[in-house]
């Protein structure tokens, strides 16, 4: 049975129920400008009819009523015009928003793989170009929808002068309303690829501009911008190949259009000949040719602008209904972390790729208001372990019980507010240093800031900038070091004062001085009923947790203090006599 075709742009328009006042404004001004609009052609033609009159009594005052009439006309269509355009700017100004707020806060809720699967320039193209796309189609449909009412009440007006030329009229529109099936076929398929070779553009320029500092230091710009040339080239093609497409079947339109419009000359000229319509009747089609014309590519944009904007609202329904993206699952309970939190992993197996697994069947304790420590070799899943405790990433199978209860019964508040990570590349926002912290926690006093600050070693070195807390961070906080980078990321921890804190290589960017200080700020956490967890390269960091898990070969082979490890676990020694 073949699968019921999805309208993704119909389904778009439950964005403008909120605005419903807005929405019934826009169509009550759009009926009235297109009644209106019916009335000045007919007067044209009606004036220019008077003029055949001269050889009688020529209608002076007739004329100028009419001709003021007009102007009186055009002037309120004007007026009607413009309070119609601001009520659609208002109106698609308000659903962007809304879906713009729906759109990110849905990626947010979206798996961590598809960001590592996907290109950024994807979503930032969803979030920006689609958005923009719908809210704009919906404003070219309404011209468009105008247009025809306008003109299907002229169509009907001239089946009531004349039945042959209306019929001819109706004629003519079917004849290009055909060719323009084929013409939008061809746009939808086009398009498509444009929109793709669009996003991979966007997204190497976007790594290009992040990634600038390391093309210069490793002088690999040519190599880069061969890439980048690639990528345009792709999609300049795909653009010009669009573009043709488009401009040839519009030509292919517009001389059809010269036919038929030959023929309504013709075939009006006719009945003028054999008096069956009058002079009169030819002058409003003569006059209104122009709107006919407009009306036949009112039909034809309506099905452009519908197949555009479907293609636009099917990317961002990939986000707004998960259609293509997998959401996050969690559960509905909360976590009482009054009395610590212990967290264990029984029989936990996980793998980035379903054919390569990181580990099996892991079992680790992480005991409440301790430290503990894992360590090993680079690509051992250390890291790993730590993003499956927040739930970054999902395990395939196996329990991961947090209080006694599974992770997968938790909501998403109850673990994300009470687990904080600290990782070796920490992201900094371009905002101010004090808007980096407050984000992570919009109620915290200043005070409590800069005590924040204060343990992580990093107060002394942002009161000496000259715009103090104040001082604006660039992306990613490019103009900072790594190790005030993560200076940063460790008082945003503290700040948010969670009960669980989970340091991935967090001291891996700091001189030795720097990191002893920090040590003794991770160490006196344990009295202050956190659970702490730290993945270290440098063995001389967690050589006083309370317990140390050494993970060889995927598995774990040694469990203990640093002084019994030394002793026992020939690996481990091997390790920290690496590190040292």
């Amino acid at each position: 049975m073949k699968k019921k075709k999805t309208h993704y742009l119909l389904k778009s328009l439950v964005f403008y129920k909120k605005h419903i006042k807005l929405t019934i404004a826009v169509a009550i001004l759009s009926i009235l400008y297109a009644v209106l609009s019916l009335l000045p052609p007919i007067l044209e033609g009606k004036i220019l009819a008077s003029f055949t009159e001269i050889l009688k009594d020529f209608p002076y005052a007739k004329i100028l009523i009419m001709a003021g009439v007009l102007v009186v006309l055009i002037i309120i269509i004007n007026i009607i015009t413009n309070i119609w355009s601001d009520t659609v700017l208002k109106l698609n100004e308000r659903v962007n928003f809304d879906i713009k707020h729906k759109l990110f806060k849905n990626l947010t809720k979206i798996k961590t793989h598809h960001f590592n699967n996907e290109q950024s320039g994807s979503f930032i193209s969803r979030l920006d170009k689609d958005c923009y796309a719908v809210a704009e189609s919906y404003d070219f449909i309404t011209d468009c929808l105008s247009c025809i009412l306008l003109n299907v009440s002229f169509i009907i007006y001239i089946l009531v002068l004349n039945i042959w030329v209306g019929l001819y009229t109706i004629l003519t529109i079917l004849i290009l309303y055909i060719i323009d099936i084929f013409a939008v076929r061809e746009f939808k398929k086009f398009g498509e690829i444009q929109s793709k070779n669009k996003d991979k553009i966007i997204s190497i320029y976007n790594e290009g501009v992040k990634g600038i500092r390391d093309i210069k230091n490793f002088n690999v710009a040519e190599e880069f911008s061969k890439e980048t040339d690639i990528h345009a080239s792709n999609y300049l093609k795909s653009a010009s190949k669009y573009t043709h497409i488009r401009r040839t079947w519009n030509r292919v339109r517009d001389s059809v259009k010269a036919v038929l419009t030959f023929g309504l000359f013709a075939l009006t000229l006719l009945l003028i000949k054999n008096k069956m319509i009058l002079v009169e009747t030819f002058l409003i089609v003569y006059v209104y040719k122009s709107n006919i014309n407009e009306f036949i590519r009112a039909v034809s944009d309506l099905r452009y602008y519908i197949a555009n904007g479907n293609v636009s609202a099917k990317r961002l329904f990939d986000i707004l209904e998960y259609n293509k993206y997998e959401k996050e699952v969690f559960g509905d309970q909360p976590l009482d972390p009054s009395e610590g939190i212990e967290i264990e992993f029984k029989d936990v197996s996980f793998s980035y790729e379903d054919n390569c697994k990181l580990f099996e069947n892991l079992n680790i304790l992480f005991e409440k208001n301790k430290i503990t420590a894992i360590v090993g070799k680079s690509g051992q899943g250390k890291s790993s372990i730590i993003n499956l405790i927040n739930k970054t990433y999902e395990k395939q199978a196996g329990n991961i019980i947090i209080n006694g209860k599974d992770i997968e019964e938790y909501s998403e508040d109850a673990l994300r507010d009470n687990i904080s990570i600290v990782s070796q590349s920490p992201y900094i926002f371009n905002l101010s240093i004090k808007e980096n912290l407050s984000l992570i926690k919009p109620d915290s006093t200043f005070e409590e800031i800069q005590e924040a600050c204060k343990k992580a070693q990093i107060h002394d070195f942002i009161i000496s900038l000259p715009e103090g807390y104040e001082t604006k961070l660039s992306e990613d906080g490019v103009n900072l070091s790594g190790g005030q980078k993560q200076r940063i990321a460790i008082a945003r921890a503290l700040l948010k004062k969670s009960n669980v804190i989970l340091f991935d290589e967090a001291t891996s960017s700091l001189d030795n001085e720097s990191q002893e200080k920090i040590k003794d700020v991770i160490f006196n956490l344990r009295n202050e009923n956190h659970t702490i967890i730290m993945v270290a390269h440098r063995l001389s960091t967690i050589k006083d947790a309370d317990v140390i898990y050494v993970i060889d070969n995927k598995k774990i082979i040694g469990k203990g203090t640093h002084k019994e490890l030394i002793k026992k676990n020939k690996k481990y020694k091997e390790l920290y006599n690496s590190t040292e």
